[in-house]
């Protein structure tokens, strides 16, 4: 695992983040190395997690391009540059199945 990715999920679990998916796009996106999904179970949570990676990536020396999503969001992402984090509110997460689009790419 890259220490980006070490970053995230370290991040991401402090937060109880859960049932968390890495997902390897190196083979089919030349932008990016790993998406990781996360869910939480209120609009307080996801937010706590999507700022503990913000800081944590920073902390470790890594640059957060940008997020996408507001403050009533429950779909937040944070992009990394090699890593993009998608943080779902549990039900969200069960409407877009990211992880079935990608599901040959599941590493974790």
């Amino acid at each position: 695992m890259s220490e980006l990715l070490t970053a995230v999920i370290n991040a991401i679990e402090d937060k109880k983040a859960g049932n968390v998916m890495i997902l390897d796009m190196q083979s089919v996106n030349p932008w990016v190395d790993y998406f990781v999904i996360c869910d939480a179970q209120s609009l307080r949570q996801i937010h706590a997690i999507a700022d503990n990676a913000v800081e944590k990536v920073e902390e470790a020396g890594f640059y957060v391009d940008h997020t996408e999503g507001g403050e009533e969001s429950d779909w937040l992402l944070i992009d990394c540059g090699s890593v993009v984090l998608h943080v779902f509110q549990t039900e969200t997460r069960a409407i877009y199945q990211l992880e079935r689009l990608w599901a040959d790419r599941v590493v974790r």
